[in-house]
């Protein structure tokens, strides 16, 4: 097994947690997707099979994984980030979601959403674990909560914070939040797309959207979607989530004195908890699990080629339209947003294989290019640029008027050249030359 961590690679050492947050701060000033990966420790399972440690963490954003197919032979991947699995949920938070969150206060876009094997962690990194304790929470808890910090302290800006929370399960989209929806059989949830000048972009038809106001509110909704949401039991995971979940929040936000809203923005914000691939002879899984997970598979299988799309030399056509996974996420992946993505890997040695092909799609992720804008409405947002171009002028007109009327005193109290040499000339000598009389200047 690895040896402990030592001080360099410890999360208590502040100087080095402040260099990877830096790190991710200037990957976001750019618009690529941005990749964390998170280390997550040995299990029980793994623990019986005496597996030991394939992953070796080379520094903030580099580490190795040796093949178990290939004795002596690692590979290294180098991505934003490397949380390694003696770190707390407060590090993953700060190193990620943070980052993401002032995004979308400034009225861009965001997504977060956790990939991986099934059992590699991602639940726990997005949600947290059962426990009561503060610092089990994961990211959206800790995004909610810092979120309605955030807006109780600004004074300047009043907000509206609308949420649902849904499920894919089997191709269908599942409202979490609608307690009367008893039945997975039928989805009259639909997917539709409002291409207009400050439109909603992608959105889903008959959703139950709440308005929350505080992070109590926003936290018992989640409670109580995440306990209607599809789990089962399998070889690898005992509580195996069974269907991709996403809890997106719609943010608007104007200033406190703008009665007209032209300091409008509408920011989306999608945390989104992917169900893991995984493999039926690994799984074990039979029946109603077996159907499962060919369809989880085959979910992720189109968010790959939408990926490999993405970032083709040859790119033509996307194909969002493969999956409701991938179309619900269109906008994060090549559209309007600030997207980071969490890679949940397995440091075991029996699950070497599944660990490579994780890291293996966050590197090609990693090279999506995202265009994030500012989200305003078009005509409010010419109005805003008029005007700001209005006082820019102004400002200029008043500079030059303000050097005009230095200019204009400067004259008023110094006599200019030509009065200073006129004054100092002697009196005018005439002299005749024939019947011609010519003056002559003398000074």
């Amino acid at each position: 097994m690895d040896p402990p961590p030592s001080r360099a690679m410890s999360y208590h050492n502040p100087d080095r947690l402040l260099r990877r947050f830096s790190s991710m701060h200037r990957a976001l000033t750019d618009t690529q997707v941005v990749v964390c990966v998170k280390i997550r420790p040995l299990n029980a399972i793994e623990v019986a099979a005496s597996s030991t440690i394939c992953t070796q963490v080379l520094g903030p954003g580099a580490l190795s994984v040796q093949d178990d197919n290939v004795i002596g032979q690692a590979r290294t991947f180098t991505l934003d980030a490397v949380v390694h699995a003696d770190a707390p949920q407060s590090a993953l938070y700060e190193l990620t979601a943070r980052n993401i969150l002032t995004k979308v206060f400034k009225g861009f876009n965001g997504c977060i959403f956790a990939y991986g094997q099934t059992g590699a962690g991602k639940t726990y990194s997005m949600l947290g674990s059962n426990k009561d304790e503060r610092s089990e929470e994961g990211i959206i808890p800790r995004t909610c909560r810092e979120l309605f910090s955030r807006i109780s302290q600004d004074n300047g800006k009043t907000y509206i914070v609308k949420g649902h929370f849904v499920e894919i399960y089997q191709e269908k989209i599942i409202d979490l939040m609608d307690s009367n929806d008893t039945t997975r059989s039928v989805s009259k949830l639909l997917l539709r797309h409002d291409k207009s000048p400050g439109g909603k972009g992608i959105y889903i038809t008959g959703v139950r959207e709440t308005i929350v106001r505080t992070t109590q509110q926003v936290l018992a909704l989640l409670e109580e979607g995440t306990k209607r949401r599809t789990v089962g039991s399998t070889n690898m995971n005992a509580t195996s989530s069974r269907s991709h979940a996403v809890l997106s929040l719609v943010i608007s936000g104007q200033d406190v004195d703008d009665g007209e809203g032209f300091s409008k923005t509408v920011s989306k914000l999608h945390l989104v908890d992917l169900a893991g691939s995984e493999r039926a002879k690994a799984t074990g899984a039979t029946g109603a699990r077996l159907v499962e997970g060919a369809s989880i598979n085959k979910s992720l299988a189109a968010l790959g080629n939408v990926v490999n799309s993405l970032t083709s030399k040859n790119r033509s056509h996307v194909p969002y339209r493969d999956s409701k996974l991938t179309r619900l996420l269109q906008d994060s992946l090549g559209g309007n947003a600030y997207t980071l993505m969490i890679c949940c890997v397995s440091p075991a040695s029996m699950n070497s294989a599944e660990t490579l092909s994780s890291l293996r799609f966050a590197e090609r992720t990693k090279k999506i290019q995202n265009r994030a804008t500012i989200n305003r409405d078009p005509k409010l947002a010419r109005i805003v640029q008029l005007t700001e171009e209005n006082q820019t002028l102004k400002a200029k007109i008043e500079i030059l008027e303000h050097e005009l009327q230095v200019m204009k005193d400067s004259i008023l109290k110094k006599p200019s050249a030509y009065a200073k040499s006129t004054a100092t000339v002697s009196p005018a000598t005439s002299m005749s030359v024939g019947n011609k009389t010519k003056c002559c200047v003398i000074s």
